[in-house]
């Protein structure tokens, strides 16, 4: 029984997985109609990955244990405690993500991949995307919080359900816009569709009880929000001075030294 209940519980897993693959068909399919879109959202998606798998998938992996142990021993209190421990440790690194991703979208693209047939046209367009997609990062990243909470109780179903859902609604924005976006029109449908599913699979959580939303870590992710402008506003001033290889490190390596201590520091005095 044991071996069968394991089995299908995979099975619902395997069948989630595919949904994102499926946005990614459809995307290609629309883009396969505009010359080069096809390679702008690979080269974009690929930037938008990196972080992502760094941070978010990192942080659900690592929940996932810590939340199943406590839901096996019904002890409530520490589920919450993991769950908001992990949103404010991901928050704090994938905020300040966003705003570097945004800002420095072309110089980035630029200085990486502007050799040989690359020409500017493709940097534009790749920058672009780029910074619409950006805005998925927190949504993907808080998402396995609630994913692996449902997981950890059980229910493998519910995610499937939802990504079914909000497939269809990422679809149909897709092909509501293409006419006015082009190929721009995948990542703002891939955007809202990671919204709503964000939004129902808290609620999804919410509902049996299995996440709570401490004040300390709102509070906390408002004042990573803040800092991250901040940071973000000191890379538009020194956008310029990127034109190398060593001034992108130079310029990133002085943001992440003058923010994550901050942001730790505030975390601190923040408290559980």
């Amino acid at each position: 029984k044991g071996i069968k209940k394991m089995l299908r519980r995979i099975g619902w897993g395997l069948l989630g997985t595919g949904f994102y693959h499926l946005n990614v068909f459809v995307g290609i399919l629309l883009a396969s109609y505009q010359d080069g879109a096809v390679t702008y959202l690979y080269y974009s998606d690929r930037m938008i990955q990196m972080p992502f798998a760094i941070i978010g998938l990192a942080a659900g992996t690592v929940l996932l244990t810590k939340i199943s142990d406590a839901i096996a021993s019904k002890k409530m209190s520490a589920v919450f405690k993991y769950q908001n421990s992990a949103m404010r440790s991901s928050m704090m690194l994938v905020l300040p993500s966003i705003v570097g991703l945004f800002v420095l979208a072309e110089p980035i693209t630029k200085i990486l991949f502007e050799y040989g047939e690359w020409l500017p046209n493709a940097t534009i367009a790749v920058a672009a995307a780029m910074m619409i997609q950006v805005f998925s990062l927190p949504l993907m990243t808080t998402s396995q919080i609630y994913i692996k909470t449902l997981y950890a109780s059980g229910d493998m179903k519910t995610p499937v359900k939802i990504g079914a859902f909000t497939l269809g609604i990422a679809v149909l924005v897709m092909f509501a816009t293409v006419s006015k976006l082009g190929y721009l029109c995948v990542p703002v449908g891939t955007v809202i569709g990671g919204f709503v599913r964000n939004l129902q699979l808290r609620a999804a959580c919410v509902r049996r009880g299995l996440y709570k939303t401490y004040k300390t870590t709102l509070l906390a992710i408002g004042v990573f929000t803040l800092l991250s402008l901040v940071m973000g506003l000191g890379l538009f001033i020194a956008k310029p001075l990127v034109v190398s290889v060593v001034m992108l490190a130079v310029v990133l390596a002085v943001s992440v030294i003058i923010h994550l201590p901050l942001a730790a520091i505030c975390d601190k005095i923040i408290g559980n």
